[in-house]
């Protein structure tokens, strides 16, 4: 009878191996962090007073750029995406409704909605009126940030379309909807 032997031998190697070096990455510029801490400090200035009576009409969080109107949800470990429920209930009815987005950008935009409020007809509004403001500008990196210089017809902002979530939406007593906006 032959038998087979196997030997593996395992060379262990005392080399050192020489550390790489990280890539470099630019830094920002001092001016360009010191401008989007200035953007930064007007858009708190802007954001409107809390309205009397607001009533809810969307909570949560959903992406300014996408067209879809879900969320993501937990059950047991697993995340999945599932629609947001209740966006076709009519919220309040009125001739108008009035909107002002005033962040990111220097310029505000004002839109409206007319008759039904719903939040899904809410959510498509506030997104066009972001396309409107987004549409002619200019996007630019910035060295070492994950922010965008972005310059356009409404001045100067330092999110891209693509950061902005709608965070909140109310609606006043006086038809205006309050929206709040989280990047």
């Amino acid at each position: 009878m032959v038998r087979l032997l196997l030997v593996v031998v395992v060379v262990v190697c005392g080399c050192k191996k020489e550390p790489q070096p990280e890539p470099a990455v630019a830094p920002t510029p001092p001016a360009i962090v010191e401008q989007i801490r200035a953007s930064e400090a007007r858009a708190l200035e802007r954001e409107p007073p809390p309205c009397d009576n607001a009533r809810v009409v969307f909570d949560g969080v959903v992406n300014v750029k996408d067209d879809r109107f879900t969320h993501v949800v937990e059950q047991e470990g697993n995340f999945f995406e599932e629609p947001w429920p209740d966006l076709d209930v009519v919220v309040a009815r009125a001739r108008r409704f009035q909107f002002t987005l005033e962040y990111p950008f220097e310029k505000a935009f004002t839109g409206e909605l007319q008759g039904e409020l719903t939040a899904r007809k809410a959510i498509t509004a506030i997104r066009a009126g972001f396309r409107t403001m987004y549409g002619a500008s200019t996007v630019k990196e910035i060295p070492g940030m994950l922010n965008k210089q972005v310059t356009g017809p409404y001045g100067e902002a330092f999110h891209a379309l693509d950061d902005l979530v709608i965070e909140g939406i109310e609606v006043c007593d006086d038809h205006t909807l309050r929206v709040s906006i989280g990047s």
